[in-house]
């Protein structure tokens, strides 16, 4: 089955595709380092979506050669809308909508991270991004070291498929907003400083994860639930510890203390 209809090719390397919607939804993916998924927008598109079939939507993708993957760079707020659309409504898979995408063939997407990220920069530059929204190699090297760390990798969920993980797990694309946050207000930090110091935290944590510490871990005030002894389990199972969500010591707190670690109880 082929994934896509080549309608022009504008050189060897670029070419405009026409996909069914479904098609879109099973074959590509966001690139994991592209801007922060809005939901609001998100459902803003879908909106449209619904109501009529009159927009041509144009998305653009890298297409690796050597994964056979295909990765939107711009336009993934449209191409999640379609993806709920089909998800809603289309449980009989006949829909036959379709839409086209610029397609960027590239070799190896490990071996050309700076040419992606240029193009991304490029296909992107009519919308307004901080700099702290646009790709760049060191948070590129920041998200690898955290999947390669044999304390922290056991954590992180990596589904190109979707946005979040069930806590005590985060999606990596999650991590990469923290990142985001992390090196808006710690640019002194270096990378290995800003993992080690990761480390550091989750073995803080750790230490409130046992009866005796639960009490802290959770404030005077909130119950001791099943649920929250079975996430507990799980993070003792894992050693992974960063994604407590209704804990003292979530992510919305330990981040403010990725500089002293040593602060945080």
């Amino acid at each position: 089955m082929n994934k896509y209809e080549v309608i022009y090719y504008k050189n060897s390397k670029i070419k405009l595709v026409k996909m069914t919607y479904r098609n879109f939804m099973m074959y590509t993916s966001n690139w994991i380092y592209n801007r922060n998924i809005n939901e609001d927008r998100v459902n803003n598109i879908y909106e449209h979506i619904k109501k009529n079939d009159s927009i041509a939507w144009t998305l653009e993708a890298f297409e690796d050669v050597t994964s056979n993957s295909i990765k939107i760079i711009n336009g993934q707020h449209r191409g999640d809308a379609i993806k709920k659309f089909l998800r809603e409504y289309d449980e009989y898979m006949d829909c036959n909508r379709e839409i086209l995408l610029w397609i960027y063939e590239i070799q190896d997407e490990e071996k050309q991270e700076d040419e992606i990220i240029e193009l991304f920069t490029i296909v992107n530059s009519s919308i307004q991004l901080n700099e702290y929204e646009l790709p760049c190699k060191r948070k590129i090297e920041l998200v690898k070291d955290i999947l390669i760390n044999p304390i922290l990798k056991s954590g992180i969920k990596y589904d190109p498929k979707t946005n979040t993980a069930h806590q005590p797990y985060i999606h990596i694309k999650e991590f990469k907003l923290i990142f985001d946050m992390i090196l808006t207000e710690n640019k002194e930090l270096t990378n290995k400083e800003i993992i080690n110091n990761l480390i550091k935290i989750n073995n803080i944590i750790s230490c409130l994860c046992n009866q005796n510490s639960m009490q802290k871990l959770y404030g005077n005030y909130k119950f001791l639930t099943e649920k929250r002894l079975k996430i507990i389990t799980l993070c003792n199972n894992i050693k992974f510890y960063l994604n407590i969500k209704d804990s003292n010591y979530n992510k919305d707190v330990w981040i403010n203390y990725i500089k002293n670690p040593e602060l945080l109880i």
